[in-house]
């Protein structure tokens, strides 16, 4: 059973008056453990593609599957709840709090977990370690690097153990060697914790890592091809 499945999936917003179709018949599987990007021009649909999967929007038409249940007209307190314990998002702009530490924005993945206060900290200070900002955990955002400002994300994305990682241009804002680094680490934390990755990018990096490419044009797959050897740290 496919962990991620779309059948059919259209989604069409209102601009004013006139309807502007930003995702147009698309189909695709997603397995678990998969290291996959969605690649293609602005205003392809990629971003419309992730907050479908990730359940911040609905489809307007077809079926949208999450482990095997149809979550496309579920309630929104249930997608809220699939959204907080099943899905970790990164997101471009790194959406940190700037006012919270590094350690208090991880934890914030945890606050409405029922974690205790204990947990929390133990937990958000472990993965941060584990992401390379060991004695970092103090800082707020504005005291951070770029790249040290998204492993703080992905460390929040990931502290939850999600059963995928959704990323909206994840290295859009870093420079050519620090985006290289961050996709180094969720390489490795794809092929050591088996943590599924699906990018929406237009960075020749990521398309190159990438073990699964699926190319959108215009709201639609023109193209999905798996290359098996990729994403090995080469």
């Amino acid at each position: 059973m496919p962990l991620v499945e779309l059948r059919d999936v259209y989604k069409t917003f209102q601009n004013g008056v006139a309807p502007v179709p930003a995702v147009q018949g698309v189909s695709l599987a997603l397995e678990r453990g998969e290291f996959a990007a969605l690649a293609g021009p602005s205003g392809s649909g990629k971003t419309t593609v992730l907050n479908l999967i990730g359940g911040l929007d609905r489809p307007t038409e077809g079926r949208l599957f999450f482990d095997g249940r149809d979550i496309s007209e579920l309630p929104e307190t249930e997608r809220t709840q699939l959204r907080r314990r099943r899905i970790g998002f990164i997101f471009q702009t790194f959406s940190l709090i700037p006012v919270l530490s590094s350690v208090e924005n991880v934890e914030l993945s945890l606050a409405l977990l029922g974690f205790t206060t204990t947990d929390m900290r133990r937990m958000s200070l472990e993965i941060l370690e584990h992401v390379g900002l060991k004695g970092l955990e103090n800082r707020r955002p504005a005291q951070l690097s770029g790249g040290q400002q998204q492993r703080v994300a992905i460390a929040r994305a990931l502290v939850k153990d999600p059963e995928i990682v959704l990323a909206d241009e994840p290295t859009a804002n870093l420079d050519h060697d620090t985006g290289a680094e961050i996709l180094d680490l969720m390489a490795d934390l794809n092929r050591t914790q088996g943590t599924t990755f699906l990018f929406s990018t237009h960075d020749p990096k990521v398309m190159e890592r990438a073990r699964r490419l699926i190319l959108l044009d215009d709201g639609r797959v023109v193209s999905d091809r798996t290359v098996p050897s990729r994403g090995e740290g080469t």
